[in-house]
């Protein structure tokens, strides 16, 4: 409907254009795949979300001199990271299959 000015100004009609706004979804989330001491899992079915160290420590084992993985989630929650996504497992065998089947997931889905 049209305004009708009545004084001096700018004047603003909206419309709906049918088109729908982005949904706001976060764009920072961390994630760390490798070697823990312990898990839920050595198969990556599931990935845990880590709210602090001692989550980590409890899930994934705290720190082990075998895992690069671990001493980074703990540096990351140092420096005041929150909310890391933590894939682990307990050989570097199946990280690495983790990462080449989300690779190649990653691949089917640009070639679609």
């Amino acid at each position: 409907m049209a305004v009708i000015p009545t004084y001096p100004g700018v004047y603003v009609e909206e419309m709906s254009s049918g088109v729908r706004s982005v949904a706001a979804v976060p764009t920072s989330i961390t994630a760390f795949v490798g070697r823990a001491l312990r898990g839920p899992t050595d198969h990556f079915d599931l990935p845990a979300v880590i709210n602090s160290f001692a989550d980590y420590e409890r899930i994934f084992g705290g720190l082990w001199t075998e895992s690069a993985m671990s001493y980074a989630v703990r540096t990351f929650h140092r420096n005041g990271g929150a909310g890391p996504v933590v894939w682990g497992s307990r050989t570097l065998r199946g990280a690495a299959e983790f990462i080449i089947l989300k690779l190649r997931q990653m691949a089917g889905q640009l070639q679609s």
